[in-house]
């Protein structure tokens, strides 16, 4: 059962079930509900168990059912599969890590089975180190796509190029769209297409589209996400997901651990109310068992 928010409230969260969807131990009623997926329009029908959704709606006071006026799923990296290390549990696209666990979703094959240069799709969440912690790994067959999210860092624009990862993006035939006035800067949210695949870790790409990462909220909502931390600022202040400033009070209680356990990659449930700039607000910290 979901808790610590009510009415018209955001959730950040893997969808874990149907009927329409739970999302945060929420479930909401999809029937009226905008689908989008990479920003496409889609059908409730597209979503999957694993996708990280983004839901906007309107919750009950017990926390437990709500309304969605909008689900909004983005994949983290798409793409051949360069490697996987089954025994570690990870694998290589696009030069990201990706680390994966017993929750993980496969779609169909499952990790043992995959295999190089196969096309997969990968949702999940950025860890403290840039790694993506993935919740669904769904092998494509069709549509097949190179695309890839991460914070921009290395940047040279001279050279037009910057990390993401352990691949350096080659810019300077690319169409840039959202970017501030001056162009790309290190530690912008970004979205990579490609037409062909990384020639040794140098991946040519054909558009950056400079992404908000900002949940969207607005003060004085219901806030609540699921994620890693990925920087401690302060006794008070922590960020997850690399996106989401969260505040912590006097009032923020804890459960399944203590203000001390939140470290680096701690895997949180948090919930609270939007702030100013949708700073999340914490009413509860909720820490979720390791590998889930």
């Amino acid at each position: 059962m979901g808790g610590g928010i009510a009415g018209t409230s955001s959730v950040v969260a893997p969808i874990s079930g149907f009927g329409s969807i739970i999302v945060g131990g929420i479930e909401f009623d999809t029937n009226g509900a905008l689908v989008t997926i990479e920003g496409d329009p889609a059908q409730v029908s597209d979503l999957k168990l694993g996708m990280v959704a983004m839901v906007r709606g309107v919750v009950d006071p017990r926390g437990a059912r709500g309304v969605a006026q909008r689900v909004a799923v983005e994949h983290l990296a798409e793409g051949p599969l360069e490697a996987v290390d089954v025994a570690a549990g990870t694998i290589s696209l696009l030069g990201q890590q990706i680390i994966t666990n017993p929750a993980t979703v496969f779609d169909p094959t499952p990790l043992s089975q995959l295999v190089q240069n196969e096309y997969i799709e990968v949702g999940g969440f950025f860890d403290a180190s840039g790694r993506i912690r993935a919740t669904r790994v769904a092998r494509k067959f069709q549509n097949l796509e190179i695309a890839v999210k991460g914070y921009v860092v290395g940047l040279d624009a001279q050279a037009g190029t910057f990390q993401l990862g352990g691949l350096t993006v080659d810019f300077h035939s690319a169409i840039i769209t959202g970017a501030p006035q001056g162009g790309l800067q290190n530690g912008l949210l970004v979205e990579v297409g490609a037409d062909v695949p990384p020639v040794g870790s140098v991946l040519s790409a054909t558009d950056v589209d400079v992404k908000n990462p900002s949940a969207i909220a607005d003060e004085g909502d219901g806030l609540k996400v699921e994620g890693f931390v990925t920087q401690i600022s302060s006794p008070t202040v922590l960020e997850v997901n690399r996106n989401q400033r969260v505040q912590l009070t006097p009032k923020t209680r804890f459960e399944h651990g203590s203000p001390g356990d939140l470290v680096l990659d701690a895997h949180v449930d948090i919930d609270g109310v939007a702030g100013a700039d949708a700073t999340l607000v914490a009413t509860k910290v909720d820490f979720l068992p390791p590998g889930s």
